[in-house]
């Protein structure tokens, strides 16, 4: 198999060679199309690690280990590889502990005159906020960004809200029909025919999809078998990696050219994680271009008053001094309630704790 020596002991590679053993009685396509299904079908929302298990086997498994044709050719055959794959999963209750909100379609993120559908219950909580800082951080910021990075987040951003959007129109979701009351945390069922049939159909005409640029791929793919996923693994423990997002950070995953898409209820999550490794590494660039403290303490007062009276609101509150000018800190706005004044403040958006102590001390 493909794990020789392990540093770190790591009980999932056995299930990750079980699985393994599945997947080599089926194609490339067959197990890519089944992990995709299964982890879009609403009841199956909380097992959110039990997927990036599974992808992780699919994507560590070396391409000639698969049938070079395809054996899933109608819903029971596709039944009956998903009645392989969940009964080799482990149970991790202190991990998968929480349902997320189940969704389809009901959040939209608008976007340069667009409004998109996207996955809300995943991994990230109210993953619309996070959207909406990244936005701010990042995408209303291209033009500067762009230069320095060599990649677009206003193209990032469009790409992964447009591929959500259209995997939520294109696929039937019967909400009406799902007993909601047997959702546990960590559940797993295979997924009902019409439903496997609405989702194969989409993802089999993925490939005739033009909305995706070539540099997305390029950033947001990985190769099959690719030796750069199994060192990673090989380093640390594979849960370890799954919850803080340096699992799975990829949209697809890559073979003979086609790209297969995973996990889709990741894509913003995956999108907020590369930028905050490539806003790490650039950090002192970046900061050096844009005044973020600044620049993040308007843009926040301006949402704060389209969303409240501006007369209950304080705009850029501030000490004064004895002879009755401002003082720093500038906050961004302050606000009564209960008779208490609460004041918002902006920091650097990769800070030192103590010294954001010091520049609040008043």
């Amino acid at each position: 198999m493909i794990y020789e020596k392990n540093p770190i002991p790591d009980p999932t590679l056995d299930i990750i060679q079980s699985l393994q053993v599945q997947f080599s009685s089926y194609s490339v396509k067959d197990v890519a199309e089944t992990l995709f299904i299964s982890s879009l079908w609403l009841p199956n929302i909380s097992s959110w690690l039990k997927h990036q298990i599974i992808v992780a086997a699919f994507i560590s498994t070396k391409p000639e280990t698969f049938s070079e044709s395809d054996k899933i050719t109608c819903y029971d055959d596709f039944k009956a590889l998903a009645e392989k794959i969940y009964p080799l999963l482990p149970s991790m209750p202190s991990l998968e502990d929480y349902v997320p909100q189940l969704d389809w379609g009901d959040v939209r993120y608008f976007f340069e005159d667009k409004s998109y559908k996207i996955f809300y219950g995943c991994n990230i909580e109210t993953v619309h906020d996070f959207i909406y800082v990244f936005d701010l951080m990042f995408a209303s910021r291209d033009d500067v960004l762009q230069p320095i990075v060599a990649r677009s987040p206003r193209t990032e951003l469009t790409t992964c809200l447009e591929l959500q959007n259209t995997i939520i129109t294109c696929i039937d979701q019967p909400t009406d029909k799902i007993n909601f009351e047997n959702i546990e945390p960590g559940y797993t069922e295979v997924p009902p025919e019409t439903f496997w049939s609405d989702a194969r159909a989409y993802y089999h005409a993925f490939d005739s999809i033009d909305f995706v640029p070539e540099v997305i791929f390029e950033n947001y793919s990985i190769a099959l078998g690719s030796v750069v996923f199994v060192s990673r693994m090989e380093g640390s423990h594979i849960v370890d990696l799954a919850s803080t997002g340096d699992l799975i950070d990829v949209f697809f995953v890559e073979h003979e050219g086609r790209h297969y898409s995973v996990l889709p209820r990741m894509f913003s999550e995956v999108l907020i994680h590369q930028w905050a490794k490539i806003f790490a590494e650039y950090r002192d660039k970046l900061l050096s271009e844009i005044d973020y403290q600044k620049e993040l303490t308007l843009d926040l007062l301006i949402y704060v008053n389209q969303r409240h009276y501006e007369d209950k609101i304080l705009a850029l509150p501030s000490p004064v001094s004895s002879a009755g000018k401002p003082e720093d800190p500038v906050f961004t706005c302050g606000f009564v309630s209960r008779d208490r004044l609460f004041l918002v403040y902006v920091a650097e958006p990769i800070i030192d704790s103590n010294a954001t102590q010091n520049e609040l001390e008043v």
